[in-house]
C-alpha cells in the first residue's frame, strides 16, 4: 500500500529532521556522533507495528549510529502458555534501548496504593517480595532492553506525599538493574497538588502549596503538572519548603549509582535473613549487586554494593535484621559476592552524610560475615540527620593488610646494580629508601640499587603505602657487600733475551681495568720499573703480574712467565757467518775491529761486547 509507505518514510524522516536542525547532517562523519540530538522518547509506541520502528531505527542509526530510541509501552507483557516473552511490551523490548513500561504502576499502585483515579486509595503493606517479583517478571519478559526504573512521569501522580518515602523507593529502583528516572522537582521535595486531592490523606501525607507546580491538569482522571502550556515550580525552588537534606540524598544515591559498575549491573541479589527464619525481609528491602560475581573483593577490577530501605517508614520504626552473605558463585565453588573467610572488611555508607567514612570501627573478618551474617539497623529520627537515613548504600571494602616481602639478595657484589623487587599481595607499586647500614656506600634512584664499596652493608626498606580502604605495609631487608674479583692476563713474548738487549714495554691488563703490579725474582738478570724491562746478566728471573686487592676487589690470581736472559756469541751476534769469512780469519769484520779498538789482523771475539 502506497499510502502507508508514504506515512513510514513521513514518520521516518522525523528522527533525520531534528538531527540535522540540531547539527547532524548528511556530511557529518561518523566519528562525530556526539552532534544532534542523541535520542528520542516514542510517545504510545506501542501502537505501531515492528516493522515500522525496524525501518525507522535502522534509518535513524544509518545517520547516527548511537542514537538511542526509547519506548513507551504502558500495555506491559503478557503471559501466555507460561511464558511471559508475549505483548506489545515484549514487542517494543525487542527494538528498542529503553523500555518505559508499567512499573510505575507497582510503585503507584502495588506498593504505595495512591488514590490515582479520584478513588480513596488503600492502605497497604510494601512487601520485598512484591518488588522482587515486580522485578523478576520483567527480567524475564525483556532480559534485552534497559528498563525505565521511574516512580512517576509526566502524565502520573507522585505515588505518595511524603517527599522521604519518594527517596528511598528511589534508592530501591537505583539499585535495580535498568535507567532510574527522576522527576524534575522530586528532589526537591515536590507533592502532589493540594487543590486536586486536599490538603492532607490519611496515608499519603499532607501537602503544601510550597510543593506545587504553578499549573495542573486534569489526565485520565489523575491530577498532574500541565505539561502542555508554560509552567514552572518556583514555589519549589523558592519556598520555604525546599529540602535540601533530601536534594543532597538525592544526590548520593546518584553519584553512587553513577560511579559504581555493580549498581548498573544486571547483577542483583536478594538477600534473606540469617538464621531460622530465613526468606526476605518484608520490612527492609535488601539486595547485593555485583559486578563480577565470584570475583574476589580484593581485586582492583571489582565492585560489590548492598542495599538496604525500610520499605515504609510510617508503619516500620526502628528496623533491624542480620542478612546471610553465604550465596554460592555462579561457578559453583566461592562466594557469589567475593567474600574470603581470612580477609578483613569494613564498609561505608554512600547515602550518608559521611559517605567516605568506614561505619564499622573495627573491620570484620571473612570468616565472621559469612558465619554471623551482616546485621543492619535502621533507627527512625523524622528530624533527618547523620543516622535518620530509611536507606543504607553500603560498599563493601576489603582492608586486608597486604603481605610484603621482599625479594632482596643476601649480598651483592661491588660495582654491580641491583633491581630490587618485592612479591605483596596487593599487587600495587612499593617504593624504596635506605634506612641503615653504610648509606654512603651505595645509590638508590627508584628501584635502582647501585654497590659503590666492597665492604659493609646497607638496609633498603619496602613500603606499600596506605590507601583510603587499607593500611599499608613496611618490611625490610639487609644486603652485604662483597669485593669484586679480577683476572689479569700477561704475556711475555719473546722470552728470551740477551745481554745488552734494549728494555721492552710489558704489557698486563686486568678484568675490570686496573693496572697490575709487575716484579722479577731476579732483578740482576732482569729489573723492571712500572712495565718496563731492563735487561741486566744473563741467567732466568721470574715475572709476575699481580694485584693485592682493596676494599672493593679481591686480590687477583698472580700470572707469572718465566725469564731467560744469554750472553752474547759470535753465532748471536753475526749469525751464520763463519770465523774464515774475513782477512785474519776470526770472521769479526776489520771495521768493526777497528770501531771496538781492536787489531784486525789478530782474532778479536775477546773485545766484543
Amino acid at each position: 500500500n502506497n499510502a502507508i509507505r508514504q506515512v513510514w518514510d513521513y514518520f521516518a524522516y522525523y528522527p533525520i529532521y531534528w538531527l540535522e536542525k540540531t547539527g547532524n547532517t548528511s556530511s557529518t562523519p561518523k566519528s562525530q556522533s556526539y552532534k544532534g540530538i542523541d535520542g528520542l522518547r516514542c510517545d504510545f509506541a506501542q501502537g505501531l507495528p515492528s516493522q515500522f520502528w525496524e525501518y525507522t531505527i535502522n534509518k535513524t542509526r544509518a545517520r547516527k549510529w548511537d542514537f538511542i530510541f526509547m519506548a513507551e509501552s504502558l500495555d506491559g507483557f503478557r503471559e501466555v502458555g507460561g511464558s511471559k516473552r508475549h505483548g506489545v511490551g515484549y514487542r517494543s523490548a525487542r527494538h528498542f534501548d529503553i523500555l518505559n513500561e508499567n512499573i510505575v504502576f507497582y510503585w503507584r499502585d502495588t506498593f504505595f496504593g495512591y488514590p490515582a483515579n479520584g478513588g480513596a486509595g488503600t492502605v497497604k503493606t510494601p512487601d520485598t517480595y512484591l518488588t522482587f517479583k515486580a522485578y523478576d517478571d520483567r527480567r524475564v519478559a525483556f532480559d534485552n532492553v534497559t528498563l525505565l526504573n521511574n516512580l512517576v512521569g509526566h502524565d502520573e501522580v507522585f505515588p505518595h506525599n511524603d517527599p522521604y518515602r519518594m527517596a528511598y523507593a528511589y534508592t530501591q529502583i537505583a539499585a535495580i538493574d535498568g535507567a532510574p528516572m527522576l522527576f524534575y522537582g522530586q528532589e526537591a521535595g515536590a507533592q502532589n497538588s493540594k487543590a486536586g486531592y486536599g490538603a492532607s490523606e490519611a496515608n499519603f501525607g499532607s501537602i503544601s502549596a510550597n510543593r506545587n507546580f504553578a499549573k495542573y491538569e486534569t489526565n485520565f482522571g489523575k491530577v498532574i503538572p500541565n505539561f502542555k502550556t508554560y509552567n514552572h515550580m518556583t514555589n519549589i525552588w523558592n519556598g520555604v519548603a525546599r529540602d535540601w537534606t533530601l536534594q543532597a540524598f538525592y544526590g548520593r544515591v546518584n553519584t553512587a549509582r553513577l560511579n559504581s559498575p555493580a549498581l548498573q549491573s544486571q547483577n542483583v541479589y536478594f538477600l534473606s535473613r540469617k538464621g531460622t527464619n530465613s526468606g526476605y525481609d518484608s520490612k527492609m528491602f535488601a539486595v547485593g549487586k555485583v559486578k563480577t560475581p565470584g570475583l574476589a573483593i580484593q581485586d582492583s577490577s571489582q565492585d560489590i554494593r548492598f542495599v538496604f530501605v525500610n520499605n515504609n517508614h510510617w508503619a516500620n520504626t526502628n528496623v533491624a535484621n542480620t542478612f546471610d552473605l553465604n550465596a554460592a558463585a555462579p561457578t559453583g565453588s566461592g562466594n557469589y559476592f567475593g567474600i574470603e573467610r581470612g580477609r578483613n572488611y569494613n564498609v561505608r555508607d554512600l547515602v550518608s552524610e559521611k559517605p567516605t567514612n568506614f561505619v564499622w570501627s573495627t573491620s570484620r573478618t571473612g570468616a565472621d560475615l559469612l558465619d554471623n551474617g551482616l546485621y543492619v539497623g535502621l533507627p527512625y529520627l523524622p528530624s533527618g540527620g547523620t543516622n535518620s537515613f530509611q536507606a543504607h548504600l553500603l560498599q563493601i571494602v576489603d582492608v586486608t593488610a597486604p603481605t610484603l616481602n621482599p625479594n632482596f639478595p643476601s649480598s651483592a657484589t661491588y660495582g654491580t646494580t641491583l633491581t630490587l623487587s618485592s612479591a605483596n599481595s596487593a599487587n600495587t607499586s612499593v617504593t624504596y629508601s635506605l634506612v641503615g647500614g653504610n648509606t654512603n656506600k651505595v645509590s638508590l634512584s627508584g628501584n635502582q640499587l647501585t654497590i659503590n664499596s666492597g665492604t659493609g652493608s646497607v638496609t633498603v626498606q619496602a613500603v606499600v603505602a596506605a590507601t583510603a580502604d587499607r593500611p599499608g605495609a613496611t618490611n625490610s631487608g639487609t644486603i652485604a657487600f662483597t669485593k669484586a674479583t679480577q683476572t689479569i692476563t700477561f704475556g711475555l713474548s719473546p722470552n728470551t733475551a740477551l745481554v745488552g738487549d734494549p728494555s721492552r714495554t710489558l704489557i698486563a691488563t686486568s678484568v675490570p681495568g686496573r693496572t697490575p703490579t709487575l716484579t722479577s725474582s731476579q732483578p740482576s738478570v732482569a729489573s723492571i720499573t712500572g712495565n718496563t724491562l731492563y735487561i741486566n746478566a744473563a741467567g732466568s728471573t721470574t715475572i709476575s703480574a699481580s694485584d693485592p686487592g682493596d676494599e672493593n676487589y679481591l686480590p687477583a690470581e698472580a700470572v707469572t712467565q718465566t725469564l731467560t736472559v744469554t750472553a752474547a756469541d759470535f753465532a748471536s751476534l753475526w749469525g751464520n757467518q763463519t770465523p774464515a769469512s774475513d782477512a785474519n780469519g776470526d770472521g769479526v769484520p776489520a771495521l768493526v775491529e777497528y770501531a771496538l779498538g781492536g787489531n784486525p789482523n789478530s782474532n778479536n771475539l775477546g773485545v766484543l761486547p
